[in-house]
Protein backbone atom coordinates (compact mmCIF):
# COMPACT_ATOMS: atom_id res chain seq x y z
CA UNK A 1 0.00 0.00 0.00
CA UNK A 2 1.12 3.61 -0.67
CA UNK A 3 1.95 6.06 1.80
CA UNK A 4 -0.75 8.36 1.90
CA UNK A 5 1.43 11.11 1.88
CA UNK A 6 2.85 10.11 -1.15
CA UNK A 7 -0.73 9.17 -2.31
CA UNK A 8 -1.76 13.44 -1.69
CA UNK A 9 -4.32 12.13 1.11
CA UNK A 10 -4.63 14.93 3.05
CA UNK A 11 -7.94 13.64 4.34
CA UNK A 12 -6.53 10.52 5.82
CA UNK A 13 -4.68 12.86 8.40
CA UNK A 14 -7.03 15.26 8.24
CA UNK A 15 -10.17 13.12 9.31
CA UNK A 16 -9.25 9.79 10.09
CA UNK A 17 -6.76 9.20 12.32
CA UNK A 18 -7.05 12.38 13.85
CA UNK A 19 -11.01 10.59 15.63
CA UNK A 20 -9.79 7.36 15.67
CA UNK A 21 -6.72 7.87 18.51
CA UNK A 22 -6.79 7.33 22.20
CA UNK A 23 -4.10 8.94 24.15
CA UNK A 24 -1.41 7.87 26.65
CA UNK A 25 1.22 9.54 28.38
CA UNK A 26 4.34 9.80 26.45
CA UNK A 27 7.34 12.27 25.18
CA UNK A 28 7.24 16.04 25.71
CA UNK A 29 8.14 17.76 22.26
CA UNK A 30 8.58 21.45 23.71
CA UNK A 31 6.15 24.14 25.12
CA UNK A 32 3.21 23.99 22.70
CA UNK A 33 3.58 21.36 18.89
CA UNK A 34 1.57 22.69 16.09
CA UNK A 35 1.69 26.25 17.41
CA UNK A 36 3.49 27.62 14.35
CA UNK A 37 2.95 31.63 15.60
CA UNK A 38 4.17 30.35 18.65
CA UNK A 39 1.03 32.45 20.11
CA UNK A 40 -0.09 29.61 23.21
CA UNK A 41 -2.10 28.02 20.88
CA UNK A 42 -2.93 25.71 18.22
CA UNK A 43 -5.22 27.18 15.23
CA UNK A 44 -7.29 25.39 12.39
CA UNK A 45 -4.83 27.20 10.53
CA UNK A 46 -1.50 25.76 11.81
CA UNK A 47 -3.37 21.80 11.89
CA UNK A 48 -3.81 22.86 7.69
CA UNK A 49 -0.03 23.82 7.23
CA UNK A 50 1.47 20.97 9.15
CA UNK A 51 -1.07 18.84 7.04
CA UNK A 52 0.33 20.73 3.59
CA UNK A 53 4.17 20.52 4.94
CA UNK A 54 3.50 16.88 5.25
CA UNK A 55 1.67 16.14 1.89
CA UNK A 56 4.52 18.61 0.26
CA UNK A 57 7.52 17.88 1.93
CA UNK A 58 8.00 21.32 2.38
CA UNK A 59 10.44 22.92 4.51
CA UNK A 60 9.38 23.08 8.56
CA UNK A 61 10.61 25.72 9.07
CA UNK A 62 7.52 27.53 8.15
CA UNK A 63 6.20 25.75 11.62
CA UNK A 64 8.90 24.78 13.32
CA UNK A 65 7.03 24.09 16.61
CA UNK A 66 5.19 21.46 14.52
CA UNK A 67 8.48 18.99 14.23
CA UNK A 68 8.63 17.39 17.50
CA UNK A 69 11.47 15.63 16.97
CA UNK A 70 13.37 17.77 15.09
CA UNK A 71 14.12 15.31 12.23
CA UNK A 72 13.01 17.68 9.43
CA UNK A 73 9.76 16.24 8.47
CA UNK A 74 6.12 16.32 9.62
CA UNK A 75 4.88 13.02 10.65
CA UNK A 76 1.14 11.75 10.89
CA UNK A 77 1.78 11.44 14.84
CA UNK A 78 3.22 15.03 15.05
CA UNK A 79 -0.06 16.27 13.41
CA UNK A 80 -2.40 14.13 15.90
CA UNK A 81 -0.16 16.18 18.71
CA UNK A 82 -1.04 19.08 17.39
CA UNK A 83 -5.01 18.23 16.85
CA UNK A 84 -4.93 17.57 20.32
CA UNK A 85 -3.38 20.52 21.13
CA UNK A 86 -6.09 22.57 19.09
CA UNK A 87 -8.78 20.50 20.09
CA UNK A 88 -7.63 20.91 24.36
CA UNK A 89 -5.63 23.69 24.52
CA UNK A 90 -1.06 24.00 24.90
CA UNK A 91 -0.36 22.20 27.47
CA UNK A 92 1.56 24.10 30.67
CA UNK A 93 5.86 23.27 30.33
CA UNK A 94 5.90 21.47 33.17
CA UNK A 95 2.74 19.05 31.48
CA UNK A 96 4.02 16.05 29.41
CA UNK A 97 2.43 15.99 26.00
CA UNK A 98 0.32 13.22 24.69
CA UNK A 99 1.82 10.75 22.38
CA UNK A 100 -1.11 8.46 19.89
CA UNK A 101 -1.31 4.93 20.09
CA UNK A 102 -3.37 3.52 17.41
CA UNK A 103 -6.65 1.26 18.86
CA UNK A 104 -8.94 -0.98 17.31
CA UNK A 105 -12.39 0.82 18.92
CA UNK A 106 -14.49 2.15 17.10
CA UNK A 107 -15.92 4.10 19.68
CA UNK A 108 -12.75 5.84 21.04
CA UNK A 109 -12.00 9.39 21.46
CA UNK A 110 -9.03 11.74 21.09
CA UNK A 111 -9.00 13.32 24.57
CA UNK A 112 -10.76 12.40 27.80
CA UNK A 113 -13.54 14.89 27.40
CA UNK A 114 -15.29 12.99 24.32
CA UNK A 115 -17.70 16.81 24.34
CA UNK A 116 -14.22 18.34 23.28
CA UNK A 117 -13.23 15.88 20.31
CA UNK A 118 -17.21 15.41 18.68
CA UNK A 119 -20.19 17.76 17.94
CA UNK A 120 -21.91 17.38 21.34
CA UNK A 121 -24.54 15.82 22.88
CA UNK A 122 -26.58 18.85 23.26
CA UNK A 123 -25.71 20.27 19.85
CA UNK A 124 -26.53 16.98 17.98
CA UNK A 125 -30.06 17.03 19.56
CA UNK A 126 -30.61 20.40 18.99
CA UNK A 127 -29.76 20.20 15.29
CA UNK A 128 -31.99 16.85 15.21
CA UNK A 129 -35.07 18.60 16.28
CA UNK A 130 -34.49 21.39 13.97
CA UNK A 131 -34.30 19.02 10.78
CA UNK A 132 -36.94 16.73 12.08
CA UNK A 133 -39.63 19.77 12.74
CA UNK A 134 -38.27 20.74 9.25
CA UNK A 135 -39.07 17.27 7.90
CA UNK A 136 -42.58 16.81 9.15
CA UNK A 137 -44.34 19.47 8.29
CA UNK A 138 -45.95 17.74 5.76
CA UNK A 139 -46.28 13.84 4.98
CA UNK A 140 -45.30 12.22 1.95
CA UNK A 141 -46.70 9.01 2.16
CA UNK A 142 -45.05 7.94 -1.06
CA UNK A 143 -41.71 9.15 0.03
CA UNK A 144 -39.44 6.54 2.23
CA UNK A 145 -37.34 9.22 3.59
CA UNK A 146 -40.53 11.25 5.01
CA UNK A 147 -41.89 8.43 6.58
CA UNK A 148 -38.85 7.80 8.28
CA UNK A 149 -38.19 11.29 9.82
CA UNK A 150 -42.06 11.02 10.80
CA UNK A 151 -41.47 8.14 12.57
CA UNK A 152 -38.14 8.98 14.27
CA UNK A 153 -39.83 12.10 15.39
CA UNK A 154 -42.71 10.06 16.63
CA UNK A 155 -40.23 8.02 18.66
CA UNK A 156 -37.84 10.98 20.04
CA UNK A 157 -40.59 13.57 20.56
CA UNK A 158 -42.97 13.11 23.65
CA UNK A 159 -44.88 15.91 22.67
CA UNK A 160 -45.28 14.77 18.79
CA UNK A 161 -47.29 11.68 17.44
CA UNK A 162 -47.20 9.93 14.23
CA UNK A 163 -51.08 9.43 12.95
CA UNK A 164 -51.82 5.71 12.35
CA UNK A 165 -52.47 4.00 9.09
CA UNK A 166 -51.82 7.64 7.40
CA UNK A 167 -49.33 5.24 4.85
CA UNK A 168 -51.65 3.51 3.00
CA UNK A 169 -51.24 -0.18 1.46
CA UNK A 170 -50.81 1.15 -1.73
CA UNK A 171 -47.66 4.51 -0.73
CA UNK A 172 -44.79 2.66 -2.58
CA UNK A 173 -46.39 0.45 -5.08
CA UNK A 174 -44.07 2.80 -7.30
CA UNK A 175 -41.05 1.75 -5.59
CA UNK A 176 -42.00 -1.71 -5.24
CA UNK A 177 -42.46 -2.31 -9.09
CA UNK A 178 -39.05 -0.48 -9.72
CA UNK A 179 -37.22 -2.62 -7.92
CA UNK A 180 -39.11 -5.61 -8.73
CA UNK A 181 -38.09 -4.48 -12.55
CA UNK A 182 -34.52 -4.42 -11.84
CA UNK A 183 -34.55 -0.55 -13.04
CA UNK A 184 -31.23 1.54 -12.42
CA UNK A 185 -31.05 3.11 -8.57
CA UNK A 186 -33.13 0.13 -7.06
CA UNK A 187 -30.53 0.02 -4.64
CA UNK A 188 -31.02 3.52 -3.37
CA UNK A 189 -34.58 2.38 -3.05
CA UNK A 190 -33.46 -0.82 -1.30
CA UNK A 191 -31.30 1.36 1.15
CA UNK A 192 -34.20 2.60 2.57
CA UNK A 193 -36.25 -0.17 2.82
CA UNK A 194 -33.05 -1.54 4.81
CA UNK A 195 -33.66 1.29 7.28
CA UNK A 196 -37.19 1.38 7.46
CA UNK A 197 -37.02 -2.29 8.67
CA UNK A 198 -34.48 -2.01 11.31
CA UNK A 199 -35.40 0.48 13.14
CA UNK A 200 -39.61 0.44 12.70
CA UNK A 201 -40.85 -2.87 11.32
CA UNK A 202 -44.44 -3.00 12.09
CA UNK A 203 -45.00 0.54 13.46
CA UNK A 204 -49.12 1.00 12.63
CA UNK A 205 -48.17 4.49 10.68
CA UNK A 206 -47.92 2.27 7.82
CA UNK A 207 -50.31 -0.21 6.74
CA UNK A 208 -49.27 -4.00 7.67
CA UNK A 209 -49.02 -4.88 3.87
CA UNK A 210 -46.00 -2.34 2.94
CA UNK A 211 -44.34 -3.64 5.57
CA UNK A 212 -44.61 -7.34 4.41
CA UNK A 213 -43.75 -6.48 1.16
CA UNK A 214 -40.66 -4.45 2.41
CA UNK A 215 -39.25 -8.01 3.28
CA UNK A 216 -40.83 -9.64 0.38
CA UNK A 217 -38.88 -7.05 -1.74
CA UNK A 218 -35.55 -7.19 0.08
CA UNK A 219 -35.32 -10.84 0.02
CA UNK A 220 -36.53 -10.74 -3.31
CA UNK A 221 -33.48 -8.57 -4.97
CA UNK A 222 -30.21 -8.86 -6.97
CA UNK A 223 -27.40 -7.38 -5.34
CA UNK A 224 -24.19 -8.21 -7.72
CA UNK A 225 -24.73 -8.31 -11.55
CA UNK A 226 -23.56 -12.23 -11.33
CA UNK A 227 -26.43 -12.96 -9.24
CA UNK A 228 -29.74 -14.71 -10.80
CA UNK A 229 -32.62 -12.46 -10.68
CA UNK A 230 -36.04 -12.90 -11.29
CA UNK A 231 -37.06 -14.61 -14.65
CA UNK A 232 -37.98 -12.73 -17.55
CA UNK A 233 -36.46 -9.38 -16.24
CA UNK A 234 -33.99 -7.32 -17.60
CA UNK A 235 -31.32 -6.38 -15.39
CA UNK A 236 -31.00 -2.51 -15.98
CA UNK A 237 -28.93 -2.02 -12.77
CA UNK A 238 -25.89 -0.10 -12.77
CA UNK A 239 -23.58 -1.69 -10.00
CA UNK A 240 -19.89 -0.57 -11.07
CA UNK A 241 -19.57 3.19 -10.03
CA UNK A 242 -18.38 3.83 -6.90
CA UNK A 243 -21.46 5.27 -4.76
CA UNK A 244 -23.71 2.31 -6.29
CA UNK A 245 -20.95 -0.49 -5.04
CA UNK A 246 -20.87 0.61 -1.60
CA UNK A 247 -24.72 1.19 -1.74
CA UNK A 248 -25.34 -2.43 -2.86
CA UNK A 249 -22.26 -3.93 -0.50
CA UNK A 250 -23.93 -2.57 2.57
CA UNK A 251 -27.13 -3.67 1.21
CA UNK A 252 -26.64 -7.09 0.72
CA UNK A 253 -24.50 -7.48 4.01
CA UNK A 254 -27.49 -6.20 6.38
CA UNK A 255 -29.98 -7.80 3.90
CA UNK A 256 -27.70 -11.08 4.61
CA UNK A 257 -27.43 -10.43 8.58
CA UNK A 258 -31.02 -9.68 9.29
CA UNK A 259 -32.17 -13.20 7.88
CA UNK A 260 -29.15 -15.11 7.98
CA UNK A 261 -30.74 -19.06 7.41
CA UNK A 262 -33.65 -17.57 4.94
CA UNK A 263 -32.68 -18.81 1.23
CA UNK A 264 -33.32 -15.31 -0.52
CA UNK A 265 -35.67 -15.79 -3.55
CA UNK A 266 -33.95 -15.51 -6.66
CA UNK A 267 -30.27 -16.30 -6.30
CA UNK A 268 -30.84 -19.37 -4.30
CA UNK A 269 -28.67 -18.03 -1.58
CA UNK A 270 -28.78 -17.90 1.92
CA UNK A 271 -28.60 -14.90 3.98
CA UNK A 272 -25.30 -15.94 5.97
CA UNK A 273 -24.16 -16.60 2.13
CA UNK A 274 -24.88 -12.98 0.89
CA UNK A 275 -23.47 -11.03 4.29
CA UNK A 276 -19.89 -13.46 3.79
CA UNK A 277 -19.81 -12.23 0.24
CA UNK A 278 -20.60 -8.43 0.77
CA UNK A 279 -18.11 -8.72 3.59
CA UNK A 280 -15.39 -9.42 1.16
CA UNK A 281 -16.25 -6.87 -1.26
CA UNK A 282 -17.05 -3.55 1.63
CA UNK A 283 -13.38 -4.48 2.47
CA UNK A 284 -12.19 -4.25 -1.29
CA UNK A 285 -14.14 -1.13 -1.45
CA UNK A 286 -12.48 0.58 1.57
CA UNK A 287 -9.27 -0.74 0.65
CA UNK A 288 -9.32 1.36 -2.39
CA UNK A 289 -10.56 4.31 -0.75
CA UNK A 290 -7.59 4.26 2.08
CA UNK A 291 -5.41 3.77 -0.92
CA UNK A 292 -6.83 6.58 -3.72
CA UNK A 293 -9.45 8.31 -2.64
CA UNK A 294 -12.44 8.87 -4.40
CA UNK A 295 -12.62 8.81 -7.97
CA UNK A 296 -15.68 10.70 -8.06
CA UNK A 297 -13.44 13.42 -6.05
CA UNK A 298 -15.85 15.87 -4.69
CA UNK A 299 -19.07 14.93 -6.23
CA UNK A 300 -21.92 17.12 -4.83
CA UNK A 301 -24.38 14.99 -6.28
CA UNK A 302 -22.82 11.56 -5.25
CA UNK A 303 -20.75 12.01 -1.74
CA UNK A 304 -24.22 11.94 -0.62
CA UNK A 305 -25.06 8.57 -1.99
CA UNK A 306 -21.56 7.34 -0.47
CA UNK A 307 -22.64 8.81 3.20
CA UNK A 308 -25.82 7.00 2.79
CA UNK A 309 -25.19 3.15 2.63
CA UNK A 310 -22.23 4.43 5.23
CA UNK A 311 -24.41 5.41 7.83
CA UNK A 312 -26.72 2.88 7.64
CA UNK A 313 -23.36 0.13 7.70
CA UNK A 314 -22.41 2.02 10.36
CA UNK A 315 -25.43 1.94 12.91
CA UNK A 316 -26.47 -1.39 11.91
CA UNK A 317 -23.73 -3.76 11.21
CA UNK A 318 -22.65 -6.44 13.73
CA UNK A 319 -19.23 -6.34 12.41
CA UNK A 320 -16.77 -4.12 14.82
CA UNK A 321 -14.19 -3.94 11.60
CA UNK A 322 -17.08 -2.31 9.38
CA UNK A 323 -18.14 0.08 11.33
CA UNK A 324 -15.29 1.41 11.95
CA UNK A 325 -13.50 1.65 8.96
CA UNK A 326 -17.84 3.25 7.50
CA UNK A 327 -17.08 5.70 10.80
CA UNK A 328 -13.37 6.62 9.23
CA UNK A 329 -14.92 6.49 5.84
CA UNK A 330 -17.62 9.17 7.04
CA UNK A 331 -14.60 11.33 8.43
CA UNK A 332 -12.65 11.41 5.08
CA UNK A 333 -15.86 12.50 3.20
CA UNK A 334 -16.98 15.12 5.94
CA UNK A 335 -13.31 16.61 5.86
CA UNK A 336 -13.60 17.25 2.00
CA UNK A 337 -17.06 18.55 2.73
CA UNK A 338 -15.53 21.02 5.77
CA UNK A 339 -12.35 22.29 3.79
CA UNK A 340 -14.33 22.76 0.59
CA UNK A 341 -17.44 24.55 2.07
CA UNK A 342 -17.63 28.56 1.85
CA UNK A 343 -20.85 29.86 3.51
CA UNK A 344 -23.15 26.50 2.88
CA UNK A 345 -21.69 26.06 -0.99
CA UNK A 346 -19.68 22.83 -1.82
CA UNK A 347 -17.52 25.27 -4.39
CA UNK A 348 -14.95 23.09 -5.66
CA UNK A 349 -14.64 20.78 -8.76
CA UNK A 350 -16.57 17.74 -8.66
CA UNK A 351 -15.88 14.30 -10.50
CA UNK A 352 -19.50 14.24 -10.82
CA UNK A 353 -22.21 16.90 -10.77
CA UNK A 354 -25.13 17.89 -12.67
CA UNK A 355 -26.59 21.49 -13.80
CA UNK A 356 -29.59 21.54 -11.78
CA UNK A 357 -26.80 21.29 -8.62
CA UNK A 358 -24.31 23.92 -9.73
CA UNK A 359 -26.22 27.02 -10.04
CA UNK A 360 -27.17 27.48 -6.04
CA UNK A 361 -25.79 25.90 -3.32
CA UNK A 362 -28.94 24.81 -1.67
CA UNK A 363 -29.84 21.93 -4.55
CA UNK A 364 -26.95 20.51 -4.48
CA UNK A 365 -27.35 17.13 -2.74
CA UNK A 366 -24.96 17.39 -0.36
CA UNK A 367 -26.53 21.06 1.12
CA UNK A 368 -28.67 19.73 3.69
CA UNK A 369 -26.40 17.05 5.05
CA UNK A 370 -23.59 20.12 5.42
CA UNK A 371 -25.66 22.28 6.71
CA UNK A 372 -27.06 19.80 9.26
CA UNK A 373 -22.87 19.00 10.15
CA UNK A 374 -21.69 22.41 10.28
CA UNK A 375 -24.48 25.21 9.30
CA UNK A 376 -22.30 27.67 7.95
CA UNK A 377 -24.96 28.85 6.54
CA UNK A 378 -28.77 30.82 7.28
CA UNK A 379 -30.50 29.29 5.19
CA UNK A 380 -33.08 26.91 5.82
CA UNK A 381 -33.23 23.45 4.31
CA UNK A 382 -34.64 23.69 1.53
CA UNK A 383 -35.92 20.69 1.66
CA UNK A 384 -36.42 18.37 4.57
CA UNK A 385 -36.63 15.39 2.97
CA UNK A 386 -33.38 14.33 2.12
CA UNK A 387 -31.93 11.04 3.14
CA UNK A 388 -28.34 12.27 4.12
CA UNK A 389 -29.43 14.57 6.69
CA UNK A 390 -32.39 12.68 8.30
CA UNK A 391 -29.37 9.29 8.06
CA UNK A 392 -26.77 12.02 10.26
CA UNK A 393 -29.61 12.77 12.56
CA UNK A 394 -30.78 9.28 13.22
CA UNK A 395 -27.16 7.96 13.89
CA UNK A 396 -26.00 6.97 17.26
CA UNK A 397 -22.68 5.59 16.14
CA UNK A 398 -21.44 8.65 14.32
CA UNK A 399 -20.65 12.37 15.78
CA UNK A 400 -18.57 14.88 13.15
CA UNK A 401 -14.93 15.44 14.85
CA UNK A 402 -15.35 18.71 16.74
CA UNK A 403 -12.15 19.61 14.61
CA UNK A 404 -13.93 19.22 11.23
CA UNK A 405 -16.74 21.76 12.45
CA UNK A 406 -13.68 24.11 12.96
CA UNK A 407 -12.20 23.66 9.96
CA UNK A 408 -15.41 24.35 8.21
CA UNK A 409 -16.02 27.41 10.17
CA UNK A 410 -12.15 28.76 10.06
CA UNK A 411 -11.72 32.32 8.03
CA UNK A 412 -8.45 31.49 6.35
CA UNK A 413 -7.09 32.44 4.61
CA UNK A 414 -5.52 28.97 3.83
CA UNK A 415 -4.92 26.84 1.09
CA UNK A 416 -5.37 22.66 0.60
CA UNK A 417 -3.79 20.66 -1.71
CA UNK A 418 -4.94 17.09 -2.27
CA UNK A 419 -4.40 14.06 -4.93
CA UNK A 420 -7.31 11.35 -5.47
CA UNK A 421 -7.88 8.87 -7.93
CA UNK A 422 -6.11 5.94 -9.64
CA UNK A 423 -3.69 7.19 -12.22
CA UNK A 424 -4.19 6.10 -15.73
CA UNK A 425 -3.24 6.89 -19.22
CA UNK A 426 -5.59 6.27 -22.30
CA UNK A 427 -2.61 7.80 -24.76
CA UNK A 428 -0.61 5.38 -24.29
CA UNK A 429 0.78 3.58 -27.12
CA UNK A 430 2.20 0.06 -28.10
CA UNK A 431 1.53 -3.07 -25.82
CA UNK A 432 0.35 -1.75 -22.19
CA UNK A 433 2.48 -1.48 -20.02
CA UNK A 434 1.74 -2.93 -16.21
CA UNK A 435 -0.07 -0.69 -14.39
CA UNK A 436 2.01 0.90 -11.71
CA UNK A 437 -0.44 0.36 -8.76
CA UNK A 438 -0.40 -3.55 -10.05
CA UNK A 439 -3.84 -3.70 -11.19
CA UNK A 440 -4.50 -5.59 -14.36
CA UNK A 441 -6.41 -5.25 -17.60
CA UNK A 442 -7.61 -9.06 -18.26
CA UNK A 443 -9.46 -10.05 -15.13
CA UNK A 444 -13.28 -9.31 -14.14
CA UNK A 445 -11.85 -8.41 -10.70
CA UNK A 446 -9.83 -5.63 -12.17
CA UNK A 447 -12.32 -4.75 -14.25
CA UNK A 448 -14.38 -3.44 -11.81
CA UNK A 449 -11.62 -1.14 -10.28
CA UNK A 450 -11.74 0.13 -13.70
CA UNK A 451 -15.25 0.36 -14.71
CA UNK A 452 -15.51 2.05 -10.87
CA UNK A 453 -13.78 5.20 -12.20
CA UNK A 454 -16.04 5.29 -15.41
CA UNK A 455 -13.13 3.48 -17.37
CA UNK A 456 -15.18 1.53 -19.66
CA UNK A 457 -13.47 2.72 -23.14
CA UNK A 458 -10.11 2.71 -22.89
CA UNK A 459 -7.60 0.74 -25.31
CA UNK A 460 -6.36 -1.47 -22.37
CA UNK A 461 -9.72 -2.32 -20.67
CA UNK A 462 -11.81 -2.74 -23.81
CA UNK A 463 -11.22 -6.23 -24.50
CA UNK A 464 -12.44 -7.17 -21.06
CA UNK A 465 -15.05 -4.38 -21.05
CA UNK A 466 -16.26 -6.46 -24.42
CA UNK A 467 -16.16 -10.03 -22.85
CA UNK A 468 -18.17 -8.75 -19.51
CA UNK A 469 -21.05 -7.08 -21.85
CA UNK A 470 -21.11 -10.11 -23.65
CA UNK A 471 -20.92 -12.59 -20.84
CA UNK A 472 -23.89 -11.51 -18.96
CA UNK A 473 -25.79 -10.17 -22.08
CA UNK A 474 -25.64 -6.01 -21.09
CA UNK A 475 -26.63 -4.64 -24.65
CA UNK A 476 -30.07 -5.38 -23.60
CA UNK A 477 -29.73 -2.87 -20.92
CA UNK A 478 -31.19 0.62 -20.49
CA UNK A 479 -27.27 1.65 -19.90
CA UNK A 480 -25.84 -0.14 -23.05
CA UNK A 481 -28.67 0.50 -25.18
CA UNK A 482 -27.24 3.22 -26.86
CA UNK A 483 -23.98 1.71 -27.79
CA UNK A 484 -25.87 -1.21 -30.06
CA UNK A 485 -25.59 0.33 -32.83
CA UNK A 486 -21.79 -0.14 -32.62
CA UNK A 487 -21.96 -3.91 -31.45
CA UNK A 488 -20.82 -5.59 -34.88
CA UNK A 489 -17.61 -3.17 -34.62
CA UNK A 490 -16.41 -4.38 -31.35
CA UNK A 491 -17.22 -8.77 -32.56
CA UNK A 492 -13.32 -7.77 -33.29
CA UNK A 493 -11.73 -6.91 -30.19
CA UNK A 494 -8.13 -5.51 -31.76
CA UNK A 495 -10.62 -3.30 -34.46
CA UNK A 496 -12.58 -1.85 -30.99
CA UNK A 497 -8.83 -1.34 -29.18
CA UNK A 498 -7.31 1.08 -32.34
CA UNK A 499 -11.02 2.79 -32.71
CA UNK A 500 -10.57 3.70 -28.80
CA UNK A 501 -7.04 4.64 -28.45
CA UNK A 502 -7.77 6.95 -31.89
CA UNK A 503 -10.46 8.63 -30.62
CA UNK A 504 -9.60 8.25 -26.74
CA UNK A 505 -9.86 11.86 -26.20
CA UNK A 506 -13.82 11.71 -27.11
CA UNK A 507 -14.74 7.81 -26.78
CA UNK A 508 -13.12 7.97 -23.07
CA UNK A 509 -15.33 11.03 -21.96
CA UNK A 510 -16.42 9.84 -18.51
CA UNK A 511 -13.11 8.60 -17.39
CA UNK A 512 -12.51 9.86 -13.98
CA UNK A 513 -8.85 9.31 -13.78
CA UNK A 514 -6.44 11.06 -11.03
CA UNK A 515 -6.68 14.14 -10.13
CA UNK A 516 -4.67 17.13 -8.30
CA UNK A 517 -6.81 19.74 -6.49
CA UNK A 518 -5.85 23.14 -5.44
CA UNK A 519 -8.47 24.86 -2.86
CA UNK A 520 -7.83 28.52 -1.58
CA UNK A 521 -10.07 29.93 1.04
CA UNK A 522 -10.29 33.26 2.61
CA UNK A 523 -13.38 35.18 4.88
CA UNK A 524 -14.52 36.65 1.63
CA UNK A 525 -14.17 34.00 -1.54
CA UNK A 526 -13.15 30.80 -2.24
CA UNK A 527 -11.21 29.35 -5.19
CA UNK A 528 -10.84 25.36 -6.20
CA UNK A 529 -9.73 23.79 -9.52
CA UNK A 530 -8.54 20.48 -10.60
CA UNK A 531 -5.25 21.18 -11.77
CA UNK A 532 -4.25 20.75 -15.81
CA UNK A 533 -6.74 17.62 -15.37
CA UNK A 534 -7.15 15.77 -18.85
CA UNK A 535 -6.50 18.67 -21.60
CA UNK A 536 -8.19 18.51 -24.99
CA UNK A 537 -10.61 15.88 -23.88
CA UNK A 538 -14.08 15.38 -23.42
CA UNK A 539 -15.77 14.50 -19.79
CA UNK A 540 -19.37 13.45 -19.12
CA UNK A 541 -20.71 15.56 -15.73
CA UNK A 542 -18.01 17.22 -14.83
CA UNK A 543 -16.91 20.45 -13.10
CA UNK A 544 -13.57 21.71 -12.87
CA UNK A 545 -12.81 24.95 -11.68
CA UNK A 546 -15.15 27.13 -9.13
CA UNK A 547 -15.02 30.81 -7.53
CA UNK A 548 -17.49 31.06 -4.95
CA UNK A 549 -18.38 34.28 -2.98
CA UNK A 550 -21.88 33.18 -1.48
CA UNK A 551 -24.80 30.20 -1.89
CA UNK A 552 -25.96 31.91 -4.40
CA UNK A 553 -22.79 34.25 -6.02
CA UNK A 554 -20.80 31.63 -8.34
CA UNK A 555 -18.60 31.52 -11.40
CA UNK A 556 -17.81 28.80 -13.58
CA UNK A 557 -17.00 27.99 -16.88
CA UNK A 558 -18.88 25.23 -18.80
CA UNK A 559 -19.17 23.63 -22.15
CA UNK A 560 -22.21 21.41 -22.46
CA UNK A 561 -21.99 18.41 -24.26
CA UNK A 562 -25.75 18.83 -25.69
CA UNK A 563 -27.25 22.26 -26.38
CA UNK A 564 -28.94 22.97 -23.00
CA UNK A 565 -32.71 22.85 -22.37
CA UNK A 566 -34.67 26.25 -23.12
CA UNK A 567 -35.35 27.55 -19.92
CA UNK A 568 -35.37 30.74 -17.31
CA UNK A 569 -34.70 28.44 -14.61
CA UNK A 570 -31.57 26.25 -15.30
CA UNK A 571 -31.85 23.40 -12.21
CA UNK A 572 -35.21 22.38 -14.85
CA UNK A 573 -32.52 21.05 -17.24
CA UNK A 574 -31.58 17.24 -15.48
CA UNK A 575 -29.12 16.51 -17.97
CA UNK A 576 -25.43 16.24 -16.83
CA UNK A 577 -23.12 19.51 -16.84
Amino acid sequence: MRNPFVQGRANAVGAALLCWITLSPGIATGACAGDCGTDGSVSVDEVITLVNLALNGGSVAACAPGDGDGDGSITVDEIVIAVTHALTGCPDSATPTATATASATPTVTPTADPELAYMSDAEFESRKTALLEAATVRLRPDSMTSVLAHLERDATDPAWEAPAGAVPADAWNAVFTKVANLKDTSDFDVLMLINLLYRFDGHPMVHPGIWQRAEETVLGFKYWYTQTGPEGVVDHMWYWTENHLIMFHTIEYLAGQRWPERRFTHTGMTGAEHKADARERLLDWFDLRARFGFSEFLSNTYYAFDLRPLLTLAEFADDEELVRRAQMTIDLLAYDLAIHTFRGAFGSPHGRAFKSNKTNASRESTFEAVKFLYDTTAIDYPDADDGTAVLFALSSRYRVPRVLQEIAAAPGPFANRQRMGIFFDEFERGAAAPHPDGFRYDTFEDLIVWWSMSNLTAWQVVPKTLELINTYDLWETDGFQPFRAVRDLTAVPGIAQTVALNLAHALSMPLLEQVNLYTYRTADYMLSSAQNYRIGSRSNEGHFWQATFDHEAIVFTQHPGIPPVESSNWSADGEPG
